[in-house]
């Protein structure tokens, strides 16, 4: 009979963990103040250039607003290389981006999540142009630059390893308002780290 018991009772365990677990993640996704600092690498590509793209989120003030939904604020900082030569030419364009944006995340599972953005910012943008005199071997550089407005709407996916510490994924667009007229899209992978 004792042996009955204690395996009633591990069973019972075994059955109510999950959802304990789910709701202390839930609880833990839905405190005040910093949750996450989000280190992002990938590319982003417009007009048939690619670039490396580098960006760093500090998601905070989350807000509960359904059951497994939240909105919070997302400020980011960003970067963006796109250069290319060919013979007797080089150029590159380096952008630097801020980007405060809304976030609503979704909790799909209790380890696993999608979101969305969507942010206004600026970007500060540098184009630099460089020529080869093909009879003397000379150089000649012409450079600008520019400020302007960008937005960013994207998507992503986040699968929590630890309490602590997530992988994921995102994709966007982002189009860009100035000198630098353009629509980029991006794809990047994402390290979230738990405050």
């Amino acid at each position: 009979m004792k042996n009955v018991l204690r395996t009633a009772a591990a069973l019972a365990l075994l059955l109510l963990a999950p959802a304990a677990l789910a709701q202390s993640r839930t609880a833990a996704r839905s405190s005040g103040g910093l949750t996450h600092a989000n280190v992002l690498v990938g590319f982003e590509d417009g007009d048939g250039n690619t670039g490396l793209a580098l960006r760093g989120d500090v998601e905070m003030l989350p807000t509960r607003i359904a059951p497994n939904a939240n909105v919070s604020l997302v400020l980011s900082l960003g970067y963006t290389r796109f250069a290319d030569s060919y013979y007797g030419w080089e150029w590159n364009i380096n952008l630097f981006k801020l980007v405060p944006a809304a976030r609503f995340s979704f909790d799909v599972a209790p380890r696993f999540g999608l979101y969305g953005d969507a942010g206004l910012g600026m970007y500060f943008g540098n184009a630099t142009v460089k020529e080869r005199d093909p009879y003397y071997g000379t150089w000649t550089r012409a450079s600008n630059s520019d400020v302007g407005l960008m937005m960013r709407l994207a998507a992503g996916a986040k699968f929590d390893l630890t309490p602590t510490f997530a992988l994921g994924a995102e994709l966007g667009v982002n189009p860009y308002f100035g000198d630098y007229d353009n629509t980029t899209f991006s794809g990047m992978l994402l390290a979230s780290f738990r405050m």
